[in-house]
């Protein structure tokens, strides 16, 4: 490993094994769940930190992961287990809908209470559009710390842009059920609803009364995967030169080309960068940090360290510098119960990044061709950083990575 692994059980992994097919059908039998717990035991002492689960993903084919499926009798039979080791639950709530998300955070510390177990959510977003929701989240989930639960909220640092065409399915679409079924069918078929006045008038209706211009007005056409002659330019902007709704714009246009024209959903959340430095700050908020890897042919990978400092430290002030260390270092080690990380002190991991907090920042934006058969990504890298050692060995320069293969499976306390 060049890298430290913490490494989590995928909860839809444990139910595709225990139950094959029917993981994506149905309900656990309570055989099932007690076969799933033992599976959950060996990872557990094979060295996971945690169990993993979702209620929003879904797999390539725009079907909900197995863990969708599951009833509270299974994953508290799960968390059971999480309590013979003290380890952490962390969970992908329903983050678009308040309401749902805080009820997903009385529900972990319902768990927290009775397994003895750490539980945490991600993401938590800031945006313009429900501007109390992430205060009434982040407010519930202080109400439960004081009830003595652990649930842990994480923010992200830093907004997310969703790259997505009609091509693939998307997360983008995840409130807009009828959009999420066509693109659920093959190609050739979707191409074809997409074609019917039925659907279309469906997909529309579902779209809202603006003709989709609340959810879709600000995509823009992604240079390099767009035609030139709409690149760079917002889908309200296409659709007004059409003479049509934004919805039924993306979805002419798509068609036009055979549905291969990818748009930017940009800033997703957090686009209200003043109340995003003091929410950070909150005590029990953890900061969290990209998808490892999950969504890299949708989401841009960006530099989540670097802005943190460049935007809320330098920027505004919100953290102090001491402040923005400890939350990604030591308060991180301590919320998942990490041996020996975290800090700099003898007898711990040489783990030590060298950056120079006034340059610190996210470099520009550049494509990736890394990905077979999925076209181009992007990402960022950070700027500022200056050396990175894993384990007391150099992992990293400007220059690029080293040839060290220091990394460890991070121990539990």
């Amino acid at each position: 490993l060049a890298i430290n692994v913490a490494p989590l059980v995928g909860h839809s992994v444990i139910r595709l094994w225990v139950m094959g097919p029917d993981a994506n059908q149905r309900a656990a039998r309570p055989d099932e769940i007690a076969a799933m717990q033992d599976v959950l035991r060996q990872c557990l002492a094979a060295g996971a930190i945690g169990l993993s689960t979702s209620f929003v993903d879904v797999d390539e084919t725009a079907r909900p992961v197995p863990s969708r499926f599951a009833q509270f009798a299974e994953l508290d039979g799960l968390c059971a287990v999480l309590g013979e080791f003290g380890r952490m639950l962390q969970i992908v709530p329903e983050f678009y809908d308040a309401d749902i998300t805080i009820a997903r955070i009385d529900q972990l510390a319902e768990l927290s209470l009775k397994h003895g177990i750490p539980t945490t959510f991600s993401p938590v977003f800031d945006n313009r559009q429900t501007p109390q929701s992430v205060d009434r989240i982040l407010d519930r989930a202080e109400e439960q710390f004081a009830r003595g639960a652990r649930v842990w909220p994480q923010m992200q640092t830093r907004p997310i842009d969703i790259s997505f065409s009609l091509l693939r399915p998307s997360l983008f679409f995840a409130r807009l059920p009828s959009w999420v079924r066509v693109l659920r069918l093959p190609v050739e078929e979707r191409i074809a609803a997409l074609k019917d006045p039925e659907t279309r008038a469906r997909l529309l209706r579902d779209a809202g009364e603006d003709g989709g211009e609340r959810i879709m007005g600000r995509l823009v056409a992604r240079a390099g995967e767009a035609p030139t002659d709409l690149a760079g330019k917002t889908l309200k902007e296409i659709a007004d030169a059409r003479g049509q709704g934004c919805a039924l714009a993306l979805i002419e246009v798509s068609l036009e080309h055979g549905l291969d024209v990818a748009f930017l959903a940009a800033n997703g959340g957090h686009d209200n960068s003043d109340r995003i430095g003091p929410l950070l700050a909150r005590p029990h908020v953890h900061v969290g940090a990209g998808d490892g890897g999950a969504h890299l042919a949708s989401f841009a990978t960006y530099g989540d360290t670097g802005y943190l400092f460049s935007e809320f430290v330098r920027g505004t002030g919100a953290l102090s510098l001491e402040q923005a260390v400890a939350k990604i270092t030591g308060e991180t080690a301590d919320i998942w119960g990490l041996k020996d990380r975290g800090r700099l002190v003898p007898g711990q991991a040489a783990d030590i990044v060298v950056f120079d907090p006034d340059r610190i920042g996210r470099g520009e934006e550049r494509p990736v061709f890394d990905m077979p058969g999925e076209g181009m990504r992007y990402t960022r890298d950070s700027v500022g950083v200056e050396a990175v050692l894993v384990n007391g060995e150099l992992a990293w320069t400007p220059a690029g990575y080293t040839a060290a293969k220091a990394g460890r499976i991070c121990e539990r306390v």
